[in-house]
């Protein structure tokens, strides 16, 4: 009961700050800045459980070790984030845009739901953080070493590809075509792929703490949101209809893993 207490404590808070946002957003900038916020809120709880175990605050703690890798990975997502959406100006992401388009007058009603399933989103995520406090554990297991390490490649090779791409896009003579350079000859959506990683590396790090297999939510809401719903199919839609060479590419290249590109 205690727990879902908890849990429930974090989604009401995490309930206002995104109206907040969704109020800011919708009013003052555009929608498409809930990507931001959700990537750095996450950061948020992280900078709020290390401030938990300041008075006896450890590197050789569970709780501190996954905090400060919840914490890289915020910035960087979130920095990446904030850069590419000033960079586009008034410009709204064509994800957004497209179900702009297809609510209509019924837009604001609609953004507003997208923000409340960000908070949600936001609150499974920083779930994993949560059971650590709650096993109040300061044993290192190995799986918690081997986790770190996945998550810490999965954060380098998003930023990698993230990279690989933005390179790709500021070359004027790329304009219209698709990036089949780097990991982006290996998968349509490398970086999809690394973000997903990261979560799994996290469940890792929870196999043999206490309610450790809750953490497997994860990677598996994850892979659901980026697979079925904000990612690859919507952003595909979009790609089709602006590269005349993105159906080839399709058509040889794996849509999500790193796999070899089919002849």
């Amino acid at each position: 009961m205690g727990a879902l207490f908890d849990l429930l404590s974090v989604f009401s808070v995490n309930f206002i700050l995104f109206s907040f946002a969704w109020i800011f957003c919708t009013t003052w900038a555009r929608v498409s800045w809930v990507d931001v916020f959700w990537a750095a809120s996450i950061g948020m709880w992280s900078l709020e459980h290390l401030r938990f175990w300041e008075s006896s605050f450890s590197f050789t703690k569970p709780i501190t070790l996954l905090s400060l890798l919840y914490l890289m990975w915020s910035l960087r997502l979130s920095s990446h984030l904030c850069q590419r959406l000033l960079s586009h100006r008034e410009k709204e992401d064509l994800r957004y845009e497209k179900i702009k388009n297809k609510a209509q007058e019924k837009w604001r009603k609609t953004s507003f739901f997208i923000f409340m399933m960000n908070a949600l989103l936001v609150t499974l995520l920083v779930l994993p953080q949560r059971l650590l406090l709650w096993s109040d554990s300061s044993q290192i297991q190995p799986t918690l070493i081997l986790g770190i390490l996945i998550s810490l490649v999965s954060i380098l090779g998003e930023g990698v590809a993230d990279k690989q791409l933005k390179n790709f896009l500021s070359n004027k003579k790329n304009i219209g075509k698709t990036c089949q350079q780097g990991l982006w000859r290996y998968s349509r959506h490398p970086n999809y792929f690394f973000e997903w990683s990261f979560w799994v590396g996290i469940s890792v790090i929870l196999i043999h703490y206490p309610r450790g297999y809750l953490a497997l939510l994860c990677p598996l809401t994850m892979y659901i949101f980026l697979t079925q719903f904000t990612g690859i199919k919507i952003s595909e839609e979009g790609s089709a209809l602006r590269r005349s060479d993105f159906q080839p590419y399709k058509e040889k290249t794996s849509a999500f893993f790193l796999l070899p590109p089919k002849n």
